[in-house]
């Protein structure tokens, strides 16, 4: 720590309290050294000591360790503590499943194994005294997001010194990575309340409903318009305003919203007087934000005022590391409580998960509804049991069959490219639905030759062959 911060850290001692509570006394007094630079710290060695303490004076943090005399206490005064608004740290030689679900169900705010004690006194000062920029612990595990990559990690918590109130932040990445859990974190790290966090998925709306929901109307102002609607923008003064897929803004509005944005001022439709804006934008997208730049499908003027910071969220299949804790999380996030295999968890960590996130979480939420005890490969869906292969197997297949190269032989390369594209074009329209976003996502390619492939599928015979011939 520098010197500046520990001097702002020091005076700030005498106006925050620490209540640690901790029934080996060498391990207590530990933690009173670490942290009495710091704060005023107050120590407890029982439930009792520590109800008569929270009962009596006002803190900022306590430090909780479960067991107590031989006895889960710790989770009683986790629940007082939580009454009480106050930031609790769980601190325990235990780390199972079970408690780790039982202390984030009751609402704590970290929690730490006793060998990472280290990083308590950098949570807390960041956390409560408002000093330390960021944590780069091995471990960033919260109820609200997680993961294990150190990257993303380093960018997240980099953000609270970076990112301020007039600084707009954009999250890229795939879809399903948890973009929107992210800006909420985000949207609370910069002392965010609840109920001013806005959002908006563009890409599920159409064009006028869009303008009409993110700018507000007054009465009169189309038909239809009976009585004056508040805005999106408006709603989100004071807070923060989380457009998700903003790649598919239509290019009219987006050259409104960023008319607005250099201006900090919005019309509601129908109004002659302007309003402020007074929040935090925050941005997403799954698109190729830099190719659309480039065919020119998204402003390049609107990109440069939105990335004031951008925030690259890695695909599932890149942060291995994370899928076994996000399992886990999911489970507790369950009524009931299952185990999963070994040999299940392997297909399950080895499957690529095109759905990201989003898709891990639906099939845990599954697996939880529908298995007693015990998930086994069996009770996994086909697809991740057939597509789970070990990657050296997949890149020794042979890809070209002879079937392949009869038909080139026979019609020609074009003619075999083509047709490729056709029949991956009928799988893909089957497989994605009425999603074409997600379809262009899994295929790694822009929307505009996603369906440009789709229109080859729907009939493929007409653009190949032409009166049982071959067009040329």
């Amino acid at each position: 720590m520098s010197i500046v911060t520990k001097q702002i850290a020091m005076n700030a001692k005498e106006n925050h309290r620490i209540l640690i509570i901790e029934d080996e006394d060498y391990f207590r007094r530990f933690l009173v050294k670490l942290l009495s630079p710091y704060a005023k710290v107050i120590e407890a060695n029982s439930k009792e000591q520590a109800t008569k303490e929270l009962k009596k004076d006002s803190f900022d943090a306590v430090i909780i360790d479960i067991d107590l005399q031989g006895k889960p206490s710790g989770f009683d005064i986790l629940k007082m503590a939580k009454s009480l608004d106050i930031y609790s740290i769980m601190l325990t030689d235990n780390d199972s499943d079970e408690y780790i679900r039982k202390a984030y169900s009751l609402g704590c705010d970290q929690y730490l194994s006793k060998n990472q004690s280290e990083h308590v006194l950098d949570l807390l000062i960041r956390e409560r005294l408002s000093v330390a920029n960021q944590i780069l612990s091995k471990y960033f595990f919260t109820s609200e997001y997680i993961t294990y990559d150190q990257s993303l990690i380093s960018e997240i918590t980099s953000l609270k010194s970076r990112l301020s109130s007039d600084r707009s932040l954009l999250l890229l990445g795939p879809t399903g990575v948890g973009k929107t859990k992210l800006a909420e974190h985000i949207h609370k790290m910069m002392g965010g309340k609840k109920d001013n966090f806005i959002s908006l998925n563009i890409a599920a709306l159409p064009s006028d409903l869009i303008e009409r929901e993110l700018f507000g109307y007054q009465r009169g102002a189309f038909i239809g318009a009976r009585s004056d609607k508040k805005g999106l923008m408006e709603m989100a003064q004071e807070g923060t305003l989380f457009l998700d897929e903003i790649t598919s803004l239509p290019q009219a509005l987006q050259k409104k919203l960023l008319k607005c944005l250099e201006e900090k001022i919005f019309y509601p439709l129908g109004a002659a007087k302007p309003k402020q804006i007074q929040f935090r934008l925050i941005t997403s997208t799954g698109e190729d934000i830099y190719g659309l730049i480039e065919s020119r499908e998204f402003r390049a003027d609107l990109f440069f005022r939105i990335a004031g910071i951008i925030v690259n969220i890695p695909a599932l299949s890149k942060r291995k590391g994370d899928i076994v804790p996000l399992i886990k999380h999911f489970i507790n996030q369950g009524v009931c409580q299952i185990t999963i295999s070994e040999k299940a968890m392997e297909l399950l960590v080895n499957y690529s998960w095109p759905g990201n996130v989003r898709e891990l979480q639906s099939v845990i939420q599954d697996l939880v509804s529908t298995v007693k005890c015990e998930a086994t490969p069996r009770d996994l869906p086909h697809h991740i049991r057939l597509n789970s292969p070990p990657i050296s197997k997949i890149e020794g297949e042979k890809f070209v069959s002879q079937v392949h190269l009869k038909f080139i032989g026979d019609y020609g390369y074009p003619k075999f490219i083509r047709k490729f594209e056709a029949e991956v074009g009928v799988a893909l329209a089957k497989k994605f639905a009425g999603r074409s976003a997600e379809g262009a996502e899994y295929c790694k390619i822009s929307k505009n030759y996603y369906y440009k492939i789709i229109n080859w599928g729907k009939d493929m015979d007409r653009h190949i062959f032409s009166k049982n011939k071959l067009e040329v």
